[in-house]
């Protein structure tokens, strides 16, 4: 069913009139049957690789009750934004369509000459609707070649980075970035979110530089407006995982330092798959990893990192 799951289909569903009810819904549902929900914004799935029915299917299985799905992809033009393939992922509740997915990643493919058209398409995305901006990557790296050098190496630190800024502080849109925590990465995020304290920014950490309880508290305490996920993308090449490699120890506890923290401090945090058509397979696993860092959690702080944190960001209210 998972292999399944990864090659374009057509829907079977009927389409919601209200995206937020219907996905109000697929929470409600979960939590009814005594099955503790997740919410996965950091999933990298596109239109080309997803048949939504079988892994709806199987998300619910899981107690996954809202994925991200974006319309990103190294083979699509700027041009064909928004994927009209998103439709099908939107007649099911448990898919969350991201129209605005990988937007500097699209700026840099052959052909992307106007990157304002870009922006404005984008724009009218979220305009629409989509209650979050992204995910974008700031660190393209060669998966499965570790030999080789990462293709783009980014920062967030450009015109249309702070055109997001701006936007997102302005509109209440949620902006999800992807990025190492290292010394191009980090203090151009710190700048973009001091000047834009009003914009609600969840960052993925993505690479291998260490970053610690201690230092996630102290940028926590710099910027209230920042949220950190848990995803974990360890994929086949030799590339280590995020946030969630260094929350654990060797014998999959809870390192103390970062338990103290998420308990303090749980609406700051997002439980997180960290997907991508390389690692799908590997969906079990990953709820797995995360439900067993949220059963390590204070039980009043597992719901709320589980998919509270991540409803209020979006839509402003407590479920």
């Amino acid at each position: 069913m998972l292999a399944a799951a990864l090659t374009c289909g057509a829907s079977g569903a009927e389409p919601q009139a209200s995206p937020a009810a219907a996905w109000r819904r697929s929470i409600e549902a979960l939590r009814a049957k005594g099955v503790p929900p997740l919410i996965d914004l950091s999933s990298t799935f596109t239109s080309f690789d997803l048949n939504p029915g079988p892994l709806a299917e199987r998300l619910q299985e899981l107690g996954v009750a809202l994925m991200a799905v974006t319309c990103g992809g190294p083979s699509l033009e700027p041009s064909s934004m928004p994927c009209a393939g998103l439709s099908a992922a939107a007649s099911f509740p448990v898919f969350m369509p991201l129209p605005t997915g990988d937007l500097p990643h699209h700026r840099l493919l052959p052909g992307a000459s106007d990157p304002d058209r870009l922006w404005e398409q984008v724009k009218t995305a979220a305009r629409q609707g989509a209650p979050l901006l992204g995910p974008m990557h700031y660190h393209m790296r060669p998966w499965g070649r570790p030999d080789r050098e990462p293709l783009q190496p980014q920062a967030p630190d450009d015109e249309l980075v702070r055109k997001e800024f701006d936007f997102c502080a302005e509109n209440q849109v949620a902006l999800q970035l992807i990025g190492n925590a290292d010394d191009r990465f980090l203090p151009a995020l710190e700048r973009l979110l001091a000047e834009h304290p009003q914009a609600k920014v969840i960052w993925s950490r993505d690479g291998q530089e260490p970053f610690d309880a201690q230092a996630a508290r102290r940028l926590l305490g710099r910027h209230p407006n920042l949220y950190l996920d848990l995803a974990y993308r360890a994929v086949s090449g030799g590339h280590p995982g995020d946030l969630s490699d260094f929350l654990l120890t060797a014998d999959g506890r809870l390192d103390p330092g970062w338990k103290r923290l998420m308990d303090e401090q749980p609406w700051r945090f997002l439980s997180a798959l960290g997907l991508s058509p390389r690692t799908f397979l590997r969906l079990p696993a990953a709820v797995a990893r995360q439900r067993s860092i949220l059963s390590q959690l204070k039980p009043a702080t597992r719901p709320i990192v589980a998919y509270q944190a991540a409803w209020r960001i979006l839509f402003g209210e407590t479920l």
